[in-house]
């Protein structure tokens, strides 16, 4: 029951990733690709996190590798270039950044959580949704607003 929950943390971060950041620089992926990308990298997520506690993985070795394995599968199955793709793994990395740096420290500061209660299954899928928000609110205004990054960055350089 543990993986399950923590599968549907990781799948929903994998696919909210992988709809976010091409979208943002205004890459085209079908729902297939997107959906692919998504399990196959909340996947990766997952596998990459749960070996730390059976091979005792140096902390942080996780990011290299999943920013590693988020290009390849743009550039593969996403079928954009290169630049591109390690374009959206760099947004894709920043998102999750400030994620974590303001709004998941926040609210475990607000909330005043032992961190050692985080084992609790519950509170770990909550904190990785909540770690997720930058991520979420750029998919709400993609949808709606129709937002590209590297139109608004393009725009701002002919200034």
């Amino acid at each position: 029951m543990l993986s399950l929950k923590l599968l549907i943390g990781f799948f929903g971060e994998g696919i909210l990733t992988a709809y976010v950041c091409p979208k943002l620089i205004g890459a085209k992926l079908s729902p297939k690709q997107i959906l692919t990308i998504g399990i196959i990298y909340g996947l990766f997520i997952y596998l990459t996190r749960s070996a730390y506690s059976v091979f005792k993985i140096p902390l942080g070795t996780h990011t290299l590798i999943l920013l590693c394995v988020l290009t390849l599968l743009f550039k593969y199955l996403g079928k954009i270039s290169f630049l591109e793709s390690f374009i959206a793994m760099f947004i894709a990395e920043g998102l999750l950044v400030i994620g974590e740096n303001v709004f998941a420290l926040s609210y475990l500061t607000w909330i005043k959580i032992p961190f050692k209660q985080l084992n609790n299954t519950w509170y770990h899928v909550l904190l990785i949704y909540i770690t997720n928000l930058p991520m979420i609110i750029m998919g709400i205004i993609i949808r709606f607003m129709d937002f590209k990054f590297m139109d608004s960055l393009r725009d701002l350089l002919k200034m």
